[in-house]
């Protein structure tokens, strides 16, 4: 089974709380509770938003079947009605007929993809979000070493 983009960061942010857990068991850093406390709530919350992300962002459907039919109404059809047609302007009705399905087939797959492209812009927008607070938790921890320095 594949693993989303979703489920990595989560289970990627999970690690991070059972990780900032067991150094908090461990006693590590003894004068920085309160700044592992903050890290576990903080990675927990990731996990949450990016679990959220799934229901909050729906990934627009491929509609194949939509494109298929079309295919086979022109494929199946247009030899018949050129065949049967009465005249070469009622074939060039046809033909561009055709052209116009082909067309309208094209405008909708093009919507389709722009679509998706501001699926993944709107959740790339929030996965940023998530990067610049982990630049504001590596400062956080940063900070922190200065209770360390001798």
């Amino acid at each position: 089974m594949d693993v989303t983009i979703f489920e990595f960061i989560s289970g990627l942010e999970a690690d991070l709380v059972n990780f900032y857990k067991q150094l908090k068991l461990a006693t590590r850093l003894p004068r920085s509770a309160e700044v592992v406390d903050l890290m576990i709530r903080q990675s927990g919350g990731h996990s949450d938003t990016v679990e959220a992300l799934t229901k909050k962002h729906r990934k627009p459907e491929f509609q194949k079947e939509f494109f298929l039919d079309i295919h086979r109404q022109i494929k199946t059809s247009l030899i018949d009605e050129i065949r049967e047609a009465g005249d070469t302007g009622e074939v060039i009705e046809k033909l561009a007929r055709s052209e116009e399905l082909v067309s309208k087939m094209y405008t909708v797959l093009a919507q389709y993809y722009k679509k998706l492209g501001e699926y993944y812009r709107d959740i790339a927008i929030e996965i940023e979000e998530i990067a610049a607070e982990e630049i504001d938790h590596r400062d956080v921890l940063l900070n922190e070493k200065r209770k360390y320095a001798r």
